[in-house]
């Protein structure tokens, strides 16, 4: 527009630009590098879950990994920190590969064009666009005063200049891979989507897992796979341990010992643990991952999928008395049902049982006195929780019981917002 304003570009015009024919050699070599670009920017674009072609998690199988020109398995490994710690490599070569690259092209193109007195091929590293979320970088700071420049965030290195990686980014990603594996929308066995579709149905047989549309037409076949995703996709989520053999908590702590085995689980979840809280150690590894997959995977997860979530959370409300974890493409106009039969009854009659129990106690309690001081506090704290979350949970149970009996369906062509909406007083409220 500085050079012509109207729609009628002249020979002139054209002549102006600050355009020249390159040379066959150095043709060849700005191709060259640009190739490995675009294949360093897909690749690290394809790790993530959210892309079309994302295959199978780092940690879980980095063997399309190589670090110093040899080639590495996360199979070969029985601890995580071992996965991490080779993810970590591989990505600072990309990363710094990513960084030359940047720099060698902008000198190429210096030189081409003769502006060496004018330019330098300089490029910071916080302006490589390359792992936003897995690297640690500084907050910028607040707005300064008239005339002062405000700190940019940059990348947060270590003395020797390496880079530094957020830990805790990254085994969420992990967490969010393994709940994906335990709903069958992935497989350690195969790459890619597994379950994905509105009438893919899983058939769960001895060494054997199918799954078919509803025409019958055989989709995947995974013979003696690894790891058996839930039968329904229906997970529940809930505070009480031991109370069912598929709770959130007890899949995922398999999922673990499957990939890496499970005479390093303690270790494992160690490592999990403190990553998720980044510490260097916790009291209790269990109860901390508990507390994330409770409350904080589902923010977590709505936000990793743009406030799209594949995953739904059922909800009771603020004391979280019960939720449940359902998987959206493999929904039906029963599972809303299979959750209140299932699981939401049968948590509420446990729940009744503890409470009672609890009050017996603490009612004999006052004439024998044989509880302690902390032991009777202890006690009066857990029937209070109990009462807030039973309280909560009896609403829930005649909300929920009115959206089974109308056997609600879906449409996937709908988007997930659409059909979200159908049951946003029983979801997780999306913010």
């Amino acid at each position: 527009l500085t050079m012509n304003p109207t729609l009628n570009f002249q020979a002139g015009n054209i002549a102006a630009l600050p355009f020249k024919i390159l040379e066959e050699n150095e043709k060849k070599i700005i191709e060259k590098i640009t190739e490995n670009c675009v294949e360093i920017s897909k690749s690290e674009w394809d790790s993530r879950e959210t892309s079309w072609d994302f295959g199978r998690f780092a940690l879980v199988d980095s063997s399309k990994l190589t670090v110093d020109n040899s080639q590495l398995s996360t199979s070969n490994f029985q601890l995580i920190s071992n996965a991490f710690d080779l993810y970590t490599k591989f990505w600072s070569e990309k990363f710094f590969e990513m960084h030359r690259n940047e720099e060698e092209l902008n000198r190429l193109f210096i030189e081409i064009y003769g502006l060496e007195d004018e330019m330098t091929p300089d490029v910071d590293l916080k302006d490589i666009t390359l792992l936003k979320k897995e690297l640690l970088r500084r907050k910028s700071a607040k707005k300064g005063k008239e005339g002062e420049e405000d700190e940019e965030a940059g990348l947060i290195l270590d003395s020797e200049g390496k880079l530094q990686f957020n830990k805790e980014e990254i085994i969420k990603q992990f967490i969010s891979y393994a709940v994906g594996c335990i709903m069958g929308r992935y497989s350690l066995d195969k790459e890619g989507l597994v379950i994905a579709n509105s009438d893919d149905r899983l058939i769960i047989n001895s060494g054997e897992l199918i799954v078919k549309g509803e025409d019958g037409e055989i989709r995947h076949t995974i013979p003696n796979p690894t790891f058996i995703p839930d039968a329904y996709g229906i997970i529940p989520v809930v505070s009480e341990d031991g109370i069912f053999t598929n709770d959130l908590l007890t899949r995922f702590i398999e999922f673990v010992g499957t990939v890496y085995g499970k005479d390093t689980l303690k270790e494992n979840l160690d490592f999990i643990a403190c990553a998720l809280e980044g510490k260097d150690s916790v009291d209790s590894p269990k109860e901390t991952i508990k507390k994330y997959l409770l409350k904080d995977f589902i923010t977590d997860h709505i936000q990793r999928y743009s406030k799209r979530p594949i995953y739904w959370m059922f909800n009771s409300g603020k004391e979280n008395g019960f939720n449940c974890l359902v998987y959206m493409h493999r929904y039906n106009p029963m599972t809303i049902a299979q959750i209140r039969t299932d699981y939401l009854l049968h948590y509420q009659g446990i729940l009744e049982n503890m409470r009672n129990n609890i009050e017996n106690e603490l009612e004999q309690n006052e004439t024998e006195n044989f509880l302690s001081a902390s032991d009777k506090k202890e006690k009066s704290k857990k029937l209070k929780d109990l009462s807030s979350s039973l309280n909560e949970i009896s609403k829930y149970a005649i909300l929920i019981k009115d959206y089974a009996d109308r056997k609600i369906s879906i449409d996937l062509d709908d988007g997930v917002k659409d059909n979200y909406d159908k049951f946003k007083e029983l979801l997780v409220k999306i913010k």
